[in-house]
């Protein structure tokens, strides 16, 4: 018999970032779908999901400058995708 959900979730490993999942923030201006870890083609969704992926970690918060880069960089990629415009990234 299994013990109650609350106790697996209390002693679930904790996640530790390695050195390949720190952001690469020199990646920024200039190839924000690098930053993202986007290949080829992605949509929407896929953007949406690696931006949330960061914002999880950098929380404002916590994070003010971090997440603002972040911020700029996804409204970005987003509104390409929205738009197909070519917009420059001012962060």
């Amino acid at each position: 018999m299994r013990g109650p959900r609350w106790l697996a979730a209390r002693y679930a490993p904790v996640f530790d970032p390695g050195p390949d999942d720190l952001p690469h923030w020199d990646l920024l201006p200039d190839r924000p779908e690098e930053f993202f870890r986007l290949e080829g083609e992605y949509d929407r969704r896929e953007l949406k999901r690696a931006y949330t992926r960061l914002i999880k970690r950098f929380k404002p918060e916590r994070h003010p400058d971090e997440f603002r880069r972040i911020r700029a960089a996804y409204e970005v990629l987003d509104e390409r995708l929205r738009y197909g415009a070519s917009t420059a990234y001012t962060g």
